[in-house]
């Protein structure tokens, strides 16, 4: 148990480094200010090092990769990004973005092909090997997908579910699943459109997806805020702190969360679901977006 907290100490603090070297081209001030706010997170230290998950380690993957993608070798870079997926599958949803990315710098369409027959076949190849020894990646995709589809927790759906029951209106998880999927899957290829068609950073469709992702889960768990973080760091778009800000204090109202859905809702509420979903989705998910805001203004 302590060696596998130690791996998501290592993997954390690997990735500040990766963070730091990325932004050399930015002033010292907010070089230094950004990968501290990665390294000395106490959210992102519970949730890689306390807690374990091996986020942590998905998240170096990918960031490893763009970083080696960025010193002008994309091919290695993306079966790098590759490993992250292989760590856990939800990475596979940044890597359309990075290699739309990279393809829109090559000249021709030959070398457009050649770059995607080249990583596919390396993907492939790292999947074969990675699930050698376990049988078919695709027994995990169906898990993966089953649990993603079905049921639901504490999350932005459930919480549009209850709030029209507890008004006298009927909704059915079932019908509402499919449409919110359905408007992710639009999301997801729209922004990979952006990315083509506009030159949108990677990074910041990278920190978009993970967004609408969280936003769409029905199993939502608290450690999701960490994957957007990263991305939001590394983002290029000059406009971009009210983004950065929202993402920041999404870590804190999703760590707090807990204490709602839990003791609140246990101790206080007498275990009611219904009230337990109206103080705490909107105490997690809302507020950041007003803290953002008030903190813009008051910058």
């Amino acid at each position: 148990m302590v060696l596998f907290k130690l791996l998501g100490g290592v993997a954390h603090g690997a990735t500040a480094v990766l963070i730091w070297r990325l932004l050399a081209h930015k002033e010292t001030a907010v070089r230094t200010a950004r990968s501290l706010l990665w390294a000395w997170n106490p959210a992102l230290l519970l949730f890689f090092v306390t807690d374990a998950h091996n986020d942590a380690l998905m998240i170096f993957w990918l960031v490893l990769g763009y970083e080696v993608m960025v010193s002008k070798r994309p091919f290695l870079g993306f079966l790098i990004m590759v490993l992250g997926v292989l760590t856990k599958p939800i990475g596979l949803l940044v890597l359309p973005f990075f290699f739309l990315a990279e393809a829109r710098q090559l000249a021709t369409w030959p070398e457009r092909g050649l770059f995607l027959a080249k990583t596919a076949v390396g993907s492939l190849l790292l999947t074969t090997l990675a699930f050698l020894p376990f049988g078919s990646p695709l027994d995990l995709a169906t898990r993966l997908l089953s649990e993603a589809s079905a049921g639901g927790g504490f999350s932005p759906i459930v919480f549009v579910i209850l709030l029209v029951r507890g008004l006298g209106g009927s909704v059915s998880l079932t019908l509402l699943s499919p449409i919110a999927l359905g408007l992710f899957g639009i999301t997801a290829v729209w922004f990979m459109w952006a990315v083509w068609q506009n030159g949108r950073s990677a990074t910041r469709s990278s920190a978009a997806i993970f967004i609408a992702y969280i936003f769409q889960a029905l199993n939502f768990r608290i450690w999701y805020v960490t994957w957007p973080f990263a991305w939001l760091l590394l983002d290029e778009d000059p406009n971009h702190n009210r983004r950065l800000k929202y993402g920041f204090w999404l870590l804190l109202t999703a760590q707090l969360s807990v204490l709602i859905h839990g003791h609140l809702r246990v101790y206080a509420l007498g275990q009611d679901h219904f009230w337990g979903h109206m103080i705490g989705v909107p105490f997690t998910f809302a507020l950041p977006f007003l803290l953002s805001q008030w903190q813009r203004r008051e910058t």
